[in-house]
């Protein structure tokens, strides 16, 4: 099996993005914290902040699972188209 001729693009696109995410992530994060202070027993505001730290893990997770896969690909060395 080989790889799409496009494949490091694709990859190198999908890191941008999630990039791109961890950098709006934590900056709502930031924002939502500092409102938690605030108002510390808000249901929303700590709901809110429960959901977006569940994001920035699913994008660890993804970036952490493309290197392995990376690797993986890597050691199997795979041909591209």
């Amino acid at each position: 099996m080989t790889l799409p001729s496009n494949f490091d693009k694709l990859v190198e696109q999908l890191s941008n993005e999630l990039n791109n995410l961890d950098i709006e992530l934590y900056q709502a994060i930031e924002l939502v914290r500092e409102k938690i202070i605030l108002f510390p027993d808000n249901i929303i505001l700590i709901q809110l902040f429960s959901t977006l730290n569940n994001y920035a893990m699913f994008a660890e997770n993804t970036k952490r699972q493309i290197q392995e896969t990376l690797q993986l690909l890597a050691v199997k060395e795979i041909p591209f188209e």
